[in-house]
C-alpha cells in the first residue's frame, strides 16, 4: 500500500481501530506541494477544527515560537538520503484562539525517496506528550537543585539529557548532549572499562554501577561514582535510562589515607613485641595481631576474639584490680587507660606485662572502640627486683658501718644518707646540697674545689674535712671519699661515698706530733749541756798543762 492512500477509503479498519486505541494522530505529506493530510485525532492535538486540511507552512505556524525553527531544521534533514529519512522531535503547539494553552507533542517519521534519491512522501504519527513534559520540567527543576550530576538516556544509550551541575564542573557550554563525547572526559585509563560497562548495562537492562575519573573544569581528575537504572514499560521494554553521579573524591583520599595507615600500622606491628589488641565496645569483639602467638606462646585457634578470653588469662591476684580499672576509665569518660599486671603464656607461666589503651569515642561521648598494646616487660620487672634485692643489701650494710654512707646524682646532689649522719644533723638537712652548711668555713673553699674537680674528670674522689655537729657546735674531722658509677658507654650514673670520722685519730696524731715535739727539745737541751760540759772540761785540761 502506498502512503498517498494510507487514509482512502479504502484503509485498513484494524489500522483506524488501533489507531484510535492509542490516542495518536497519524499524518502524511506530500513533499513537493508540502500539502499534509493527517487523522481528525491531529486537528485535536493542534487546536484545529475537525476537518481541517493544512499544509506545512501552516504546521509551522501552529508550533511555539521557540520551536517551529528547530523543528524545521529536523524535518529538512530528513528529506536527505543520508538520514536514512527518518524524523524525531518533541514541540510544543500552540492554541491561536487561546495562546495560554500549550500542549507538547512528540513526532516521528520516515521520509519515502525515488529513484534519484529526492523525497516524495513523509508520514509519521503525533502523540500527546503534555504529562510526560511537566513530569520531565519538574525532574529536571529538582535535578538541577542537587549537588551530583543528574542524567538520562534514550534506550539505546544515547544520554539526552544532563543537569546543571555537569556542565559547572566541566566547564563545557550548555549544549545539546547527544553531540558531547562524554567518554573523551574520562582519564585515558579508565575510558575502556567505562564504555565496556555502560554497553553491557544497555544491552542487559542491568544495573550500572561504576567509579572513575573525570576532568574538571580545573584540569583537574577527581574520583566519581556513576550509577544509573532502566525504565521499562508494560511489556518490559526499555523506556529511559536515569542516572546520578557524585564526586567521591575526598572518600578516595580518606581511603588511601586509611590504606596507608593501615600498611603503617601492619608494619608496625611485625616491628614489635607488643601484643597489640584493637576491641570493639559495641560488638565485644576483639582482634590481636601476630605479637600473641609470637611472643606469649598461643596457636591461632586458641585465641577467642572476645574480652572474656583476656580476662580468663589474667592472674587471679590481679584480675579484680585490672577489670575494675579498665572499666572504670571506659564508663568514667576516661581518654586512656594503663596497668601492670600478670598474664598467663600458653605454658602456663605468668608474664609481668605493661598495657596502655586508647578509647574511642562517639560524638556524644559513648566509647565504641578502644585499642591497646600489651607489652611483655618480664625481664625489665626481674631486673628491677634484682635492683631492689641490691639496694635493701646495700640499705643494710651502710646501716650497719660505723661509716657514714651516702650518694649522689651526676651532678653531686646528695640523694641518701646513711643513719650515721644524724651525729651532725638531720637527714632532710643534709640531702641535695644541705651539707654544704655545716662545713668548717677554713676547710670549704679547697674541700668544694676538690669535689667540683671530682665531678668534672670523673676521678675518684678523697678529702679531710670539719663538719660541725649541730647539736653541740664542735667540728669533727671527716675523711670523706667517693668513687663514680658508670653505664655500659662510661657515662656517670651517680657517686658513692662513705665518710669516716678520724677525729680521734686527728687528736692523736696532733698529740704525737707535741710528744715528738717535746722529746726534741729535751734532747737538743741535753745536747746543749753536754757540749758545755765539754768545753768546760777542755779548758780545765788545757790549764793544767799550762
Amino acid at each position: 500500500m502506498s502512503a498517498s492512500a494510507l487514509f482512502s477509503e479504502n484503509s485498513s479498519a484494524l489500522l483506524k481501530m488501533a489507531v484510535e486505541a492509542t490516542g495518536m494522530g497519524v499524518w502524511e505529506m506530500d513533499v513537493s506541494t508540502g500539502q499534509i493530510n493527517w487523522s481528525e485525532r491531529c486537528n485535536e492535538l493542534f487546536f484545529l477544527p475537525p476537518g481541517t486540511h493544512i499544509t506545512y507552512r501552516d504546521f509551522l505556524d501552529t508550533l511555539h515560537a521557540e520551536d517551529w525553527q528547530r523543528t524545521d531544521v529536523l524535518v529538512r534533514r530528513a528529506f536527505t538520503p543520508e538520514s536514512g529519512g527518518r524524523y524525531h522531535t518533541q514541540y510544543r503547539v500552540v492554541d491561536r484562539q487561546n495562546p495560554t494553552a500549550v500542549r507538547w507533542i512528540e513526532a516521528t517519521g520516515l521520509a519515502y525517496f525515488n529513484h534519484l534519491g529526492q523525497a516524495t512522501h513523509f508520514v509519521g504519527t503525533v502523540t500527546d506528550v503534555t504529562a510526560q513534559q511537566q513530569e520531565e520540567s519538574e525532574f529536571r527543576f529538582m535535578a538541577d537543585t542537587v549537588p551530583d550530576f543528574v542524567w538520562t538516556a534514550r534506550p539505546d544509550g544515547q544520554l539526552d539529557y544532563y543537569n546543571q551541575r555537569f556542565f559547572e564542573y566541566t566547564g563545557l557550554p550548555e549544549q545539546d548532549p547527544a553531540t558531547i563525547d562524554w567518554l573523551r572526559l574520562l582519564h585515558p585509563d579508565d575510558q575502556p572499562l567505562i564504555a565496556a560497562a555502560w554497553a553491557e548495562s544497555v544491552a542487559t537492562g542491568q544495573p550500572y554501577e561504576i567509579e572513575f575519573r573525570l576532568l574538571s573544569h580545573d584540569e583537574q581528575y577527581r574520583w566519581l561514582l556513576a550509577r544509573a537504572r532502566c525504565r521499562r514499560g508494560a511489556e518490559g521494554q526499555i523506556i529511559r535510562w536515569y542516572g546520578a553521579t557524585v564526586d567521591i573524591e575526598e572518600q578516595k583520599q580518606a581511603e588511601q589515607t586509611l590504606r596507608h595507615s593501615q600498611q603503617r600500622y601492619e608494619l608496625a606491628a611485625l616491628a614489635t613485641d607488643d601484643a597489640i589488641w584493637d576491641w570493639n565496645l559495641v560488638s565485644n569483639a576483639v582482634q590481636w595481631n601476630a605479637a600473641i602467638h609470637r611472643v606469649f606462646g598461643y596457636a591461632e585457634d586458641a585465641v577467642a576474639e572476645t574480652s572474656q578470653w583476656w580476662y580468663d588469662h589474667l592472674h587471679p591476684d590481679d584480675a579484680e584490680r585490672v577489670v575494675h580499672g579498665i572499666h572504670e576509665a571506659i564508663d568514667g569518660g576516661q581518654a586512656s587507660w594503663q596497668d601492670e599486671y600478670r598474664y598467663r603464656r600458653a605454658d602456663g607461666t605468668y608474664a609481668h606485662v605493661l598495657d596502655r589503651g586508647y578509647i574511642g569515642r562517639d560524638a556524644q561521648g559513648r566509647a565504641q572502640r578502644m585499642i591497646g598494646a600489651m607489652q611483655d616487660i618480664t625481664a625489665q620487672h626481674q631486673a628491677q627486683l634484682a635492683l631492689r634485692q641490691s639496694e635493701n643489701r646495700f640499705r643494710r650494710l651502710a646501716e650497719a658501718t660505723p661509716m657514714i654512707v651516702w650518694e649522689a646524682d651526676a651532678e653531686g646532689n646528695t640523694t641518701y644518707l646513711s643513719p650515721h649522719w644524724e651525729k651532725f644533723t638531720t637527714t632532710a638537712e643534709g640531702m641535695g646540697l644541705g651539707w654544704q652548711e655545716f662545713v668548717h668555713p677554713a676547710d670549704q673553699q679547697p674541700f668544694l674545689a676538690a669535689w667540683q674537680e671530682a665531678l668534672r674528670t670523673g676521678q675518684p674522689f678523697g678529702h679531710e674535712v670539719r663538719l660541725r655537729v649541730a647539736a653541740t657546735g664542735e667540728y669533727r674531722w671527716i675523711l670523706d671519699q667517693a668513687v663514680p658509677v658508670r653505664d655500659a658507654a662510661g657515662t656517670i650514673l651517680q657517686w658513692v661515698g662513705a665518710a669516716t670520722d678520724i677525729t680521734e685519730q686527728k687528736q692523736l696524731q696532733e698529740q704525737l706530733e707535741r710528744s715528738y715535739s717535746d722529746l726534741e727539745a729535751k734532747v737538743a737541751f741535753r745536747n746543749f749541756e753536754l757540749e758545755q760540759q765539754v768545753r768546760e772540761l777542755r779548758q780545765q785540761l788545757g790549764t793544767a798543762g799550762g
